[in-house]
């Protein structure tokens, strides 16, 4: 099983520096809006991304690769690098430093640049060469916004450049779109059936659009709730493959458009994702899914399964700044809980001042 062990990142976007070092289970990032978790989604989703695409003895061949997914990914303005180099270090490049643990080697780097100071003709985007690719790496992206309902065509459409989407929502459908095995292994079998229990039936693809299919016959994707599209995403996932031993998923928001009914289901979704040997990402503003993924470490429940939290502050001068913690309760910052603390009292003063107003005869 290839893991993503550290992340190091430098003068990128938010970042004037941060490093991650991540569990083998689930990883949840939390932060205020442009903390920037979703960039260090994408970062890793980058790297893991160029890997699957082979390992190339040619640093001309790994450059492209690189380069390719970080613009595809990231779509900077006209495709420029330096468009992603921190905004307070005009004169410093952007590094990002990749580390892997993989079973058929020692562990292996990976280092990117971007260079802000090459001329304006030039886009900004360099490579270090040193590192390697991870082996057999399998990364898949699951964005904020499901794709089910978008599918039909959405891959062609994007070929053309006809669609501003970045390229995690394209990655998704061509996952989507591969067929059914045959025999699926036990536990993925269980997880589906499980998922088909919260959402009412199983995805299914029939001349190229997504239906939901049940005892009493098939119902278009899209006239299905969004939340209930979002688990049938991980559903097809598992019946094809994609979600397999030693395949990572990084996922975005799990909980938007979800019934706190179902995020409690995908708690449980990711606990036996990550049973299967699946590494985790997660960003979430969610409070119910990221106290009872701490409540699971705090009480030594799913004790097969690691977790570990990542705060992310925004600092203008420092740059966004990192927190880490195998339990929410020990973060210095977390957003989140402070903000229902907040709630609560609130509440709390409001129902005191409605005891002292006299009472209306």
């Amino acid at each position: 099983m290839t893991i993503l062990r550290t992340m190091t990142i430098d003068n990128f976007t938010v970042f004037k520096h941060a490093e991650f070092e991540f569990c083998d289970g689930i990883n949840v990032l939390i932060g205020a809006n442009g903390a920037g978790k979703t960039h260090v989604l994408k970062l890793a989703y980058v790297y893991l991304r160029s890997s699957e695409e082979g390992h190339a003895e040619s640093e001309r061949i790994k450059e492209s690769a690189m380069i390719r997914n970080m613009r595809e990914v990231f779509r900077p303005a006209e495709g420029r690098g330096t468009s992603l180099v921190r905004r307070q270090n005009v004169s410093c490049d952007a590094e990002i430093l990749y580390r892997m643990a993989m079973p058929t080697r020692e562990p292996d780097e990976m280092r990117f640049t971007l260079d802000r100071k090459r001329g304006p003709d030039d886009t900004g985007w360099g490579y270090s060469g040193s590192g390697t690719y991870a082996d057999g790496a399998r990364p898949v992206f699951m964005p904020s916004r499901e794709a089910l309902a978008m599918f039909e065509g959405f891959a062609a459409l994007w070929e053309k450049r006809e669609l501003s989407f970045d390229r995690t929502y394209y990655d998704l459908c061509r996952n989507l779109e591969l067929a059914e095995l045959k025999d699926v292994p036990e536990e993925s079998a269980d997880l589906i059936e499980f998922i088909g229990g919260a959402t009412g039936g199983k995805a299914v693809l029939s001349d190229g659009r997504f239906y939901m299919e049940d005892d009493r016959g098939k119902l278009e994707a899209h006239l299905l709730a969004e939340g209930h599209r979002k688990l049938a995403c991980i559903q097809r996932l598992l019946a094809n493959g994609v979600l397999s031993k030693g395949a990572t998923l990084v996922w975005d928001e799990p909980e938007a458009n979800l019934n706190p009914v179902l995020v409690t289901k995908v708690v449980e979704i990711l606990h036996r994702l990550a049973r299967m040997g699946i590494q985790i990402f997660v960003a979430t503003h969610d409070y119910l899914l990221l106290s009872e993924l701490s409540l699971a470490s705090e009480h030594g429940l799913e004790r097969d399964v690691q977790r570990r939290f990542f705060a992310l502050t925004p600092n203008p001068k420092k740059g966004t700044q990192v927190d880490i913690a195998n339990v929410i309760a020990d973060l210095s910052d977390n957003p989140i809980v402070d903000e229902y603390a907040a709630h609560y009292k609130r509440e709390q003063r409001l129902f005191h001042e409605s005891l002292s107003k006299p009472q209306a005869s």
